[in-house]
């Protein structure tokens, strides 16, 4: 009875390659915690900079995609429907960023 349960478990239902791309996403988002914070952490010298790349975008960049790709990360890890088509759609526009 126990075999049934864990077939159905979360686990049983993704490979190794969506454990890769869970933990991918999480270092992504690690990444951009950091680039967050860093940009909270110099917010008088980035104002100071004059450069055409304002503060906030910065900041708003490292917080969007903190959040989407925590979020892809534990849908991937939890094996939910919906993280397979986000994770594709998010690496698409994560890719055209650059």
């Amino acid at each position: 009875m126990n075999e049934r349960k864990e077939l159905n478990s979360p686990s049983a239902k993704r490979g190794a390659g969506i454990i890769d791309l869970a933990v991918i996403f999480s270092l992504v988002s690690l990444t951009h915690t950091f680039k967050f914070w860093q940009v909270i952490l110099n917010w008088r010298l980035l104002t100071k900079l004059n450069s055409w790349v304002s503060p906030y975008l910065l900041a708003g960049d490292g917080l969007l995609w903190f959040v989407i790709t925590l979020s892809l990360a534990w849908g991937l890890w939890n094996a939910n429907r919906w993280a397979r088509p986000a994770s594709q759609i998010a690496s698409i526009f994560y890719c055209l960023e650059f």
